[in-house]
């Protein structure tokens, strides 16, 4: 059971550097790093770029994938 988690463990991780990898290639090939898109009025610094919103969205379909192929019926 302990290698089950730390096996699902690692491959989250690596999961997430790809989509990391993968946000910050598609900002760099259009331009648009590092590019605010909201900007939060509080006193902790909460810029959204594009780049968190690409990587949300990635993230989002990971989880729908990960969800439909670990249903338990």
């Amino acid at each position: 059971m302990f290698k089950s988690k730390t096996k699902k463990l690692l491959i989250t991780i690596i999961c997430v550097l790809i989509n990391i990898f993968i946000s910050f290639t598609i900002t760099n090939l259009l331009g648009i790093s590092n590019t605010i898109v909201i900007k939060s009025y509080c006193i902790v610094y909460h810029d959204i770029t594009w780049e968190v919103i690409i990587f949300m969205l990635l993230l989002l379909i990971e989880a729908f994938v990960y969800e439909h192929y670990n249903k338990q019926y």
